[in-house]
């Protein structure tokens, strides 16, 4: 997967594409409670960008720099430690309460409680 950026100003003051990794920045979040036009409430997301990343290999400095950024990424959120510890020793199931199954597992160098609907 690709995540393309494309900085916003005029097409004639872009500079090119950069291949870049994604910055190591995060949002400090905050919310505003708004109305509707219907007087309901719901909460507008905003906040403060906050690049911790100051290379210029980046999707941020690309963007800043008037260059569209292209960052190859993946999602891949698997725990490799807590996955060799579970091979080691298989989970077992503790108890069964309407439709939850309660598994654990207990090694010497990890721990897991899993709660698993059906």
């Amino acid at each position: 997967m690709l995540n393309v950026n494309i900085p916003a100003v005029s097409q004639d003051l872009i500079k090119g594409i950069r291949i870049c990794k994604q910055a190591y920045a995060k949002y400090k979040e905050e919310f505003d409670e708004r109305n509707d036009p219907h007087g309901k409430k719901y909460y507008w997301l905003t906040g403060e960008f906050i690049n911790f990343d100051k290379a210029k290999d980046t999707d941020v400095w690309a963007l800043k720099n008037n260059y569209i950024s292209v960052v190859p990424v993946q999602f891949d959120l698997t725990n490799y430690t807590l996955k060799k510890c579970l091979k080691k020793e298989p989970l077992q199931m503790i108890f069964k309460k309407d439709n939850f199954i309660f598994w654990v597992y207990h090694g010497l160098n990890c721990a897991v409680f899993r709660i698993c609907g059906f």
